[in-house]
This record gives structure tokens, C-alpha cells and sequence, in this order.
């Protein structure tokens, strides 16, 4: 599902960017990264965005991107999403620090080495969001990126109160037994 993504493709994507089950991934941005193989991969509720081979060895680096619900079922929303990072050690030990920021909730960030890395969106968050990932790298070689975000479908609206089917039967019933007195009458 979307293998073999690189740099050039995801930012010469066109304005509609492509669709990744039911998401859209539009408005690629790369500064400071130059390779690279990216991936789009779905488990359950969460879909992630990943790079590998980075080979990332300079002090910092940012990405940016945009995620839509695509003819969402009613109920569907976000829900929330977390970051993370690897790497390998090199002549130095391998340290960094990876942030995911999104305007909703108000300018929030996931960092990759805080307790629980996961931020939440308000209930009933539908409209496209737009991440904005910075990494900051002082020693070792950062290999693989991921962002995750996951997504909740609401309870169902019941659409039909429990009385109606039985009033509904017990109408068509009465109806019935009209429509054969009638019949009867006729006849």
C-alpha cells in the first residue's frame, strides 16, 4: 500500500495528492532530508506514515504534509496521534529529538521522547489537518521515521425508536382485516 515512495514523488504530487485507503495525502514538504523511501501502511484504526534509509547524519531536518478524511462514514473522526524516530549509533550515541505539531488541538505536539507521545483531538475532529514534523540530531545516524494517527468511528445514531416497528405491524394488521371485511362484503 503506497510502497516505494520517495522525495520527488510525494512533493510533485498534484494539489488532490494521493489516496491511502480512506485518507488523502497532499502538500509534501521537504527541508534539509534528501533520500529516502517512505511508506503508507494501515492497522486497524491507525494509519502511519513512515520513512526509511534516511541515512540522516546533519543536525536537523523538517517535513510537512496534509491528511483528510475521504467520504467519511457518519461518526468518523480523528482521534489522535503519536511520533517516533530511530536511528543507530555511529562514532557518537545516537541522540535527537523528534516533534509532530498540528494546529488542532491548539498548536499541539507529539514529541518522541515524551511520556506517552500521543496527542488527543477534540471530539468531533473531521476537517484536514496539516503536520509539521522538526528533527533535531546531535549525535548517531536517524534511520527511520514514523507518525502515526488514528482514527474512531462514533456510536451509531439509532435511526428508528424501539415502539414504531411494533406500531407499524399492528397499523398494517388493522389495515388488513379491513381490507378482507371489505372484500367480504363485496363478495
Amino acid at each position: 500500500m503506497g510502497l516505494g515512495w520517495n522525495i520527488a514523488t510525494l512533493t510533485g504530487l498534484s494539489p488532490d495528492g494521493c489516496f491511502i485507503g480512506d485518507k488523502v495525502y497532499s502538500g509534501f514538504s521537504f527541508t534539509g532530508l534528501s533520500q529516502g523511501g517512505f511508506n503508507f501502511t494501515k492497522s486497524g484504526a491507525d494509519h502511519t506514515f513512515s520513512g526509511s534509509g534516511l541515512n540522516f547524519t546533519g543536525s536537523n531536518f523538517s517535513y510537512s504534509y496534509t491528511v483528510s478524511l475521504f467520504n467519511p462514514p457518519v461518526g468518523q473522526e480523528f482521534f489522535k496521534y503519536n511520533t517516533n524516530a530511530a536511528g543507530s549509533a555511529t562514532l557518537s550515541a545516537l541522540a535527537f529529538v523528534k516533534d509532530l505539531t498540528t494546529p488542532l488541538p491548539t498548536n499541539s505536539t507529539a514529541n518522541e521522547s515524551a511520556p506517552g507521545n500521543i496527542v488527543t483531538f477534540p471530539a468531533g475532529t473531521v476537517s484536514a489537518l496539516t503536520f509539521t514534523s522538526n528533527l533535531s540530531r546531535t549525535g548517531g545516524k536517524i534511520d527511520t521515521i514514523t507518525d502515526t494517527l488514528t482514527q474512531k468511528i462514533g456510536e451509531p445514531l439509532s435511526t428508528v425508536p424501539g415502539p414504531l416497528p411494533i406500531l407499524g405491524a399492528g397499523a398494517a394488521f388493522g389495515f388488513s382485516r379491513r381490507l378482507r371485511n371489505r372484500i367480504k362484503q363485496l363478495s
